[in-house]
């Protein structure tokens, strides 16, 4: 196959001699991954309100997509021709440090009891109405 319509994997795997598939490692890695998105989505949900827990979550979760998720290829494409792989290498290790930051400051709300939440009024009606 000529290089030029070769998929990544395989023009990669033909500069550094190996023959061996890169399908092995995406599988290692899809391993702790699996492990961390399977309970994120009750981590963020609980920490908001019963009635807002799907609402919050999921408008929490797509503001991180559009923050941090969007501009990420594009400053990578920036920074490889400025500064190089160590400087890509820095910028995910800065979002690393920042999410773990974040994550220890969140409280502690396993054991909550969900009974005792306040419940929330309807969009539209007066409290106490």
């Amino acid at each position: 196959m000529p290089r030029s319509i070769r998929p990544p994997a395989a023009a990669h795997d033909s500069h550094c001699g190996s023959k061996r598939p890169n399908g092995s490692g995406t599988a290692l890695i899809a391993i702790p991954h699996a492990m961390q998105y399977g309970p994120q989505s009750s981590y963020i949900a609980e920490n908001f309100p019963t009635g807002l827990a799907y609402a919050g979550s999921g408008l929490g979760y797509q503001a991180a997509s559009l923050i941090a998720g969007g501009p990420a290829p594009l400053l990578a494409t920036w920074m490889l021709p400025t500064f190089g792989w160590p400087a890509i290498a820095v910028y995910i290790i800065a979002c690393v440090v920042i999410t773990l930051a974040a994550a220890a400051l969140l409280p502690d709300r396993s054991k909550a009891d969900l009974t005792a939440a306040r419940v929330l009024a309807p969009a539209g009606r007066a409290a106490g109405g």
